[in-house]
């Protein structure tokens, strides 16, 4: 049953004008969608479930509501399950590791990751599998193997290309430079990134152009170019506030911080630091310990 059979007579579906829009009526009405969700799981309305859950991903995980993320991956997962929908249990596997991930719960993410991966592989679900070995190569960074983390976003790029996903393709140029960057090979980061720029301003991946200007702002710091380095962070942080993306946010915040350290602006480094420090309060999370070490020693 589509979700256009059970809109009740007289409902009309909100149509925001702007992203910014939705994003404010998002985090009006987040939690009455969550109810919702609940309702379905009783009401037993499967594909309604997962089709939920699946819309409320992306904000849920930017505005840093993990815990509800992964209450609503979990009822999915279910409900993928009683379907038998094995792409649909796949995604469900992801929605949970990125919850999860965010939360220092790595193990849990790990084993998400490998079901997702058995599963897309006994389908021969070639998307899948990319944005699985995507979400693996984050694990590998997190957990210190940068080099198979590396090996793992080359696996995703290879599968994008394979399949045609030229956005997929653009995120996965992104992170093989920014796993170079963590490797210390600056210029081929330049390189990567420099490709994945272009394309996803094209598609409209502003996600991830954010995320490329970051590696882009990274690299150009650590070959010494602080002014490019700050010029590229303050792009990147104006998308991630449009997008409401908070963690990610602090995170660009820190980098910046020590770009304007590197110039000898100490007094630009404690603001982004202390806004940093901040998001990462309000969130709740344990990197605002960095932020904290950062003021503390500047």
């Amino acid at each position: 049953m589509a979700v256009s059979d059970v809109r009740h007579e007289g409902a009309r579906p909100e149509e925001p004008a702007t992203s910014a829009d939705a994003l404010a009526w998002l985090s009006a009405e987040h939690r009455v969608l969550l109810a919702v969700l609940a309702r379905s799981t009783d009401a037993g309305l499967d594909s309604q479930i997962w089709q939920l859950a699946k819309s409320l991903d992306e904000f849920l995980y930017r505005a840093g509501h993990w815990h509800d993320q992964i209450a609503a991956w979990e009822a999915a997962l279910s409900a993928a399950r009683r379907l038998g929908d094995a792409a649909a249990q796949g995604a469900a596997h992801r929605g949970l590791c990125r919850a999860k991930t965010r939360l220092g719960l790595d193990h849990e993410a790990h084993i998400h990751l490998r079901d997702a991966l058995t599963l897309d592989t006994q389908a021969d679900y070639k998307e899948g599998q990319a944005q699985t070995h995507y979400f693996l190569a984050y694990l590998e960074e997190r957990q210190g193997d940068r080099a198979k983390g590396l090996r793992h976003v080359e696996q995703a790029l290879s599968l994008y290309q394979e399949t045609g996903n030229r956005a997929g393709e653009a995120e996965a140029l992104n992170a093989i430079g920014w796993h170079h960057a963590l490797l210390g090979d600056y210029d081929r980061t330049l390189h990567h990134c420099g490709r994945a720029l272009p394309l996803l301003r094209q598609l409209g991946r502003r996600m991830g152009e954010a995320g490329t200007l970051h590696s882009l702002g990274y690299a150009h710091h650590h070959l010494g170019d602080s002014a490019r380095a700050v010029e590229c962070y303050q792009q990147a942080l104006a998308l991630l506030r449009d997008l409401g993306e908070r963690f990610h946010e602090g995170e660009v915040l820190i980098h910046l911080g020590d770009a304007h350290c590197a110039a000898g602006d100490t007094s630009a480094a404690r603001e982004a630091w202390q806004r940093a420090m901040d998001i990462f309060n309000e969130l709740g999370h344990p990197d605002v310990v960095k932020a904290e070490t950062k003021l503390a020693e500047l």
